[in-house]
């Protein structure tokens, strides 16, 4: 079920100038809890958001308290009002118990929970008092969004993306997102390598993912956007023919980013503050749920009087096409600018299949990330037959075809390897804010043989937890 945000009707034909001016639309999501509750939930909507933010003092749970201070500081301005993020205790944010309040006064007004209770659906939260402050303070940020906007969004239903690999069967998230599509297509390519347990971490097996991840970005870049908008040519990047194709280009050495190209005619770029969960019940229902404000703390606007954050997804957009966003993705004619139109992303909430039956759940945090992370906890549990804790944790890697660097963790490979990787032609990244961890992958991997469930909590970003009950 795609919940993305989406562009408003709203459209110039200088978008480039407002969003890099910071009056790109700030669109919504919501809806889309509810649509599932009402299709599929058992619990009803109260419990499920029981506890929840209320809209004017904010509870902050989870949260890595050094992130918070890297990105806030001590206090951060995120309103032309001088509204202000509180109760920061020294140079940490003390847990769930933390509030940030706006103005200084505690909210009185009712939690979302109570709002859906009291009105059917999603209007209670995008008509009267709500949506009213909602676009007032967009307005006054000089932004474009109308009540029309907010009263015309709906989730949609799309197919899933299929693929397989060694035997197991791969559903992903499809487009508007590239996730799923880009996954398979790499999975593809990997699947014409013979991979050894020992291979682990070495600069052999490191040159084939690099070099695979290139190819695959390249055409993440070139045509990856919204369906509703643009023909993704979704069967050609998935087809096993087209993964050959690619897998026969392959060097043994770092071929620069720039002699690689698409490899499909063109007929005619997301984020750390995203939060990923995976769920298995004693049904065996699986759910796989991404969900971003795109960077750390969104667009850093509170809605006055109403206490919640605005995103800033409308940066995954190509608003000028060859032009990198936040995370260094470049974007092109797929994923441009246009009315009511959905932005691409890289989210990929995915679930494994074992002979037909929930074996992997699995998505990440991170951006551009997202996708090489979901990639690398797969291979660890098919071919290194690592358990789910120990694909987790694994160090990771990262290349997106542009800018031309591998970014790795720290352990990622060693000394030995990461020379050989030099004397190929490879250069490294600095971990920087973006890449200082890649990704926090929060998966639940399911025993076929004894039925137990094992839930493993990425250590990464602090305060993760995996919980049966």
């Amino acid at each position: 079920m795609n919940n993305s945000n989406r562009w408003g009707k709203f459209t110039s034909s200088n978008v480039y100038k407002l969003i890099k001016e910071g009056r790109g639309k700030e669109e919504f999501s919501a809806p889309g809890l509810t649509y599932i509750q009402e299709k599929a939930i058992e619990r009803k909507m109260q419990s499920c958001l029981d506890g929840g933010a209320h809209t004017q003092s904010l509870a902050w749970g989870n949260f890595m308290e050094l992130m918070v201070y890297s990105i806030l500081g001590v206090q951060y301005q995120i309103s032309s009002k001088e509204t202000t993020l509180h109760s920061v205790h020294g140079k940490f944010w003390s847990g769930s118990k933390d509030l940030f309040t706006v103005n200084n006064e505690t909210g009185e007004m009712e939690s979302i929970a109570e709002i859906k209770k009291k009105k059917k659906g999603k209007d209670g939260f995008y008509k009267g008092d709500v949506a009213d402050l909602f676009i007032a303070q967009v307005k006054e940020m000089n932004g474009y969004i109308t009540h029309k906007d907010l009263e015309s969004y709906k989730p949609i239903e799309r197919e899933p993306v299929f693929g397989s690999y060694r035997d197991h069967s791969i559903i992903s998230m499809g487009p508007p997102s590239s996730g799923g599509i880009a996954l398979v297509e790499l999975l593809n390519v990997l699947e014409n390598f013979s991979i050894e347990k020992e291979d682990w971490g070495s600069s052999q097996y490191i040159n084939r993912l690099v070099e695979t991840m290139k190819y695959v970005y390249a055409d993440r870049t070139y045509h990856l956007g919204d369906e509703d908008f643009y023909p993704v040519p979704k069967q050609k990047l998935t087809s096993k023919e087209y993964a050959k194709s690619i897998f026969d280009k392959l060097t043994t050495y770092a071929k620069p980013s720039e002699e690689i190209t698409t490899q499909i005619p063109v007929e005619v770029k997301e984020s750390t503050e995203t939060t990923h969960y995976s769920v298995y019940d004693k049904e065996g229902n699986a759910v796989s749920v991404t969900t971003t404000i795109n960077s750390g703390f969104g667009s850093k606007i509170v809605v006055d009087g109403a206490g919640f954050l605005l995103n800033n997804e409308m940066d995954d957009f190509s608003a000028k096409p060859g032009e990198p966003n936040q995370f260094g993705l470049l974007g092109a004619e797929a994923n441009s600018i246009q009315p009511e139109k959905r932005m691409l992303s890289a989210m990929t909430p995915t679930i494994v299949l074992k002979n037909g039956k929930p074996y992997i759940i699995t998505g990440s945090p991170g951006g551009s990330t997202i996708i090489t992370v979901v990639l690398q906890v797969i291979l660890n549990c098919i071919d290194f037959e690592m358990n789910i804790q120990e694909a987790v944790n694994a160090p990771r890697i990262h290349h997106q075809w542009m800018p031309d660097i591998i970014y790795l963790e720290e352990f990622a490979i060693n000394n030995d390897a990461k020379e050989n990787l030099e004397k190929m032609g490879y250069k490294f990244g600095n971990r920087n804010e973006s890449f200082r961890v890649l990704g926090s992958a929060q998966s639940i991997m399911i025993d076929e043989e004894t039925g137990n469930i094992y839930g493993a909590a990425d250590p990464r970003r602090g305060k993760a937890a995996a919980v049966g009950f």
